[in-house]
């Protein structure tokens, strides 16, 4: 996992994934007339999205935008800071994008979405023993409520986002707020990426396409 330090004080990982892997639920749902449970964008149906096969070769900034050939993809930041005055804190910001289907919508209207956003954000007051959960989902491409972008490098859900300079991506600032719990921090790199698994290839088991294009 890359680690990186910011402001002087927090160790922190900046991982971007993209994959497919197995799960019990099957998605039946295209058009999205229907509701849509956040636990059927985790379904097994694959035809006509990519999977994690093979190492890949990985290219920067592209890689760090959306990989909407495949069917699941997602973003995180964690870390550990601490106040000026020592009180220790955790916290933990992930986007995730979940595909509806392989091709753009066939729709005429605005509200037609060909992917699902889920944000998640905690926060871990580990001094009061607490911790603080928040969450939020909205449609992917339609009418911009939720999307990513590579010039300059955006990760957004509404309000949320992760965001980087338009000319080297770094600093990273990040940003989540609710109204009685949020983040706004800036992280700079101290080293370069760092692939895992087979050359950014993670297996999480023994079948083929079992894994993910982690970094």
């Amino acid at each position: 996992m890359a680690r990186w330090l910011f402001a002087g004080f927090a160790a922190v990982s900046l991982v971007v994934l993209f994959a497919w892997w197995p799960s019990p639920i099957r998605v039946s749902v295209v058009d999205n007339e229907e509701p849509v449970r956040v636990a059927d964008l985790l379904g097994e149906e694959t035809e006509g999205f990519k999977r994690a096969l093979t190492p890949r070769p990985f290219a920067f900034p592209a890689d760090h935008g959306a990989h909407p050939e495949y069917r699941h993809e997602w973003w995180y930041v964690t870390g550990n800071l601490e106040t000026p005055s020592g009180r220790p804190y955790g916290y933990q910001f992930t986007l995730f994008r979940f595909a509806l289907t392989p091709e753009p919508p066939q729709r005429s209207t605005a509200w037609a979405a060909q992917s699902v956003y889920l944000g998640h954000l905690a926060v871990t007051d580990i001094e009061a023993m607490r911790f603080h959960t928040r969450q939020k989902l909205s449609r992917g491409g339609a009418l911009g409520l939720a999307g990513a972008s590579v010039e300059p490098v955006i990760i957004w859900l509404e309000d949320w986002q992760i965001q980087g300079k338009e000319a080297t991506h770094w600093p990273l600032r990040i940003q989540a707020q609710t109204n009685d719990l949020g983040i706004d921090i800036t992280l700079h790199p101290e080293k370069p990426v760092v692939l895992q698994g087979d050359r950014g290839l993670s297996r999480k088991g023994p079948q083929p396409g079992n894994a993910s294009y982690y970094y």
